[in-house]
């Protein structure tokens, strides 16, 4: 089950900045994550998306839609994440997120250290493709849509699930860009993607 979204106040301070931006809600993300940490960390921390655009369609943060306070848990550096994802973009040419890290604070109290992930939204799909981002569907684990919930295609992605030859996907897919993003998957060691066979991937039609 989906965790509902909730209304909420943000603070945000960015060295000598700060914003307190409107109508923001927010979600526990992580449902698995959030499984493990009970199980195991004497201190379970929680994982967050930030919405800006929940009650205002139209609402952004720095053009953003929504935000993702990360937290890495079998990663203590707090850095591999921002590490892989600026291989990705700026060694291996793959479309990837930004991600810097964040100290968060909860009612005044200092909570933890987080990453702060770009969400992989129409936003994201915007500041990727520019000119060429025609607003198509995006779908989690290639069969979860995430864009044009009320409006999407099941035909090219029941195409792509249905190829059984190389030539099929070819038809689809530049499968010289998805080799690509699968052998970067198992460089920076990718446990939860396409390449080792988890959900959480996207496919972008």
């Amino acid at each position: 089950v989906e965790p509902p979204y909730h209304p909420t106040g943000v603070h945000v301070v960015e060295g000598a900045r700060a914003f307190d931006p409107p109508d923001v809600m927010i979600k526990l993300s992580g449902n698995t994550s959030w499984l493990q940490t009970i199980m195991f960390d004497a201190n379970p921390k929680m994982q967050f998306t930030v919405a800006f655009n929940k009650i205002d369609p139209e609402g952004r943060f720095e053009r953003l839609r929504k935000v993702k306070l990360d937290m890495p848990r079998n990663d203590w550096t707090f850095l591999q994440q921002r590490v892989a994802v600026a291989w990705l973009r700026g060694r291996a040419g793959i479309p990837a997120q930004c991600a810097n890290s964040a100290r968060v604070f909860v009612n005044g109290v200092y909570y933890g250290l987080f990453t702060n992930l770009e969400a992989q939204d129409k936003s994201w799909l915007d500041r990727i493709y520019g000119d060429a981002f025609d607003g198509g569907d995006l779908w989690k684990g290639g069969r979860e849509i995430t864009t044009n919930e009320d409006d999407f295609h099941w035909a090219h992605i029941d195409a792509f699930w249905d190829a059984e030859t190389l030539a099929d996907l070819d038809t689809l897919t530049d499968l010289d860009l998805s080799m690509l993003e699968w052998t970067s998957e198992a460089v920076i060691g990718d446990a939860d993607g396409y390449n080792n066979g988890r959900a959480n991937f996207l496919v972008y039609d």
